[in-house]
This record gives structure tokens, C-alpha cells and sequence, in this order.
């Protein structure tokens, strides 16, 4: 296939990738070494080497020699990048919750990092490398559909077991009622009475 863009575009284009893809790497490889550190030295300093990227130093004349797919693309990696860089050095939530939100991010972020690469690979003309999908145990409960209810968030390094119960609510007939007790007013009985002493 040939590509889209001018050597120079090409050049700068497999520059972005390799970033975007290095980048990626370490926010979701990494996350149980990162969160650990966090959760452990209560620093945030290690966080600034995890999300370093170049994508920053681009200039806008440079961006004008790719795609607006492109364009797009990258501006919706960056932004969650950046929400995630700015949640882990301004959050005051407790580390099971970090663990769990970092969890989400990253769910979210495969995606959009998915897009992103076959956008330049398109653009480059090549053919768009496979991403690998966010299948492992730790990631796995974080995601959420509309057929099943939410289950509690799995802590890097743990995995879930037990089974799911599920509650219908289509047959409650054979759900007994509870009776239920009437209390009377009984004037005769001193001892129940309770004086207000103020």
C-alpha cells in the first residue's frame, strides 16, 4: 500500500507512533510496579518518568503535514493521557480506589490507543499492527456492560474467584412475607413508660 503523506510526514508520523506506543507500554505494564510505589512511599515523583512522552514538544506547523484522522486521533490519546498524569499527582483517594480508577483508565485508553495506530498506519500505508486487547484478570472486572451488574474492583496482583450470584426479581411468590408487629398503647404498664428529664 502506498502512503498517504510525504517523507517528511512519514518520518514524523513513526515518531509519534513509537511515543504513543512506549507510552502505552509503561502506563499499563508498569501500573503494578507504579501503584505499588504509590501506595507504598506515598511519592508521586516516580509518576512523571511513566508519562513522559514527546507529544508535547510537536508543533502545530508539524501537525499540519498528517491527517485530520490523525490529528484527532492523537489529541483523544494525549487528553486521557493527561487526565490520568493529572488524577495521579492531585487525588486524596485511598489506594485501593487509585488502583481500581487506574484500572478503568487503562480499559479506556486501549481503545483509543488502537485507533490512534491504525490511523498512521493508514497513513504510512502499511499494515496496522494487532493491539493486544486488555484481557488479563486485573483488568477484566473493570469493565462494566449493560447485561451484567458491576462487580467489585480486583487489586493489582490479585485475581477474582467465587462465583456471581444474580437476584431476579420476575418470580417472588415464593418469597414469604415477614410478619409484622403492631405495637399498643398500654397506659396500665408503669414500667414501659420513660420519664424526660431535662
Amino acid at each position: 500500500m502506498k502512503p498517504r503523506v510525504d517523507e517528511e510526514a512519514q518520518r514524523l508520523l513513526t515518531l509519534l507512533k513509537l511515543d504513543a506506543r512506549r507510552l502505552y507500554e509503561r502506563i499499563r505494564y508498569r501500573a503494578p510496579e507504579y501503584l505499588f510505589i504509590f501506595s507504598s512511599k506515598r511519592t508521586r515523583n516516580h509518576f512523571a518518568d511513566i508519562f513522559e512522552n514527546r507529544y508535547k514538544d510537536v508543533t502545530i506547523e508539524s501537525l499540519k503535514m498528517v491527517g485530520q484522522e490523525v490529528i484527532v486521533a492523537l489529541d483523544n490519546y494525549y487528553s486521557l493521557v493527561e487526565e490520568m498524569y493529572w488524577y495521579v499527582n492531585s487525588t486524596e483517594d485511598m489506594p485501593n480506589t487509585v488502583d481500581d480508577k487506574i484500572n478503568k483508565f487503562i480499559v479506556k485508553l486501549t481503545p483509543i490507543y488502537q485507533t490512534l495506530c491504525l490511523y498512521i498506519d493508514a497513513d504510512l500505508g502499511i499494515t496496522s499492527e494487532e493491539v493486544e486487547p486488555v484481557d488479563d484478570p486485573v483488568f477484566e472486572d473493570s469493565i462494566v456492560t449493560d447485561d451484567e451488574p458491576a462487580s467489585e474492583p480486583v487489586e493489582f496482583g490479585e485475581s477474582a474467584f467465587g462465583e456471581e450470584t444474580t437476584f431476579s426479581s420476575e418470580d417472588d411468590s415464593d418469597i414469604a412475607e415477614f410478619p409484622s408487629i403492631e405495637f399498643g398503647d398500654d397506659d396500665d404498664d408503669d414500667d414501659s413508660k420513660v420519664e424526660n428529664v431535662s
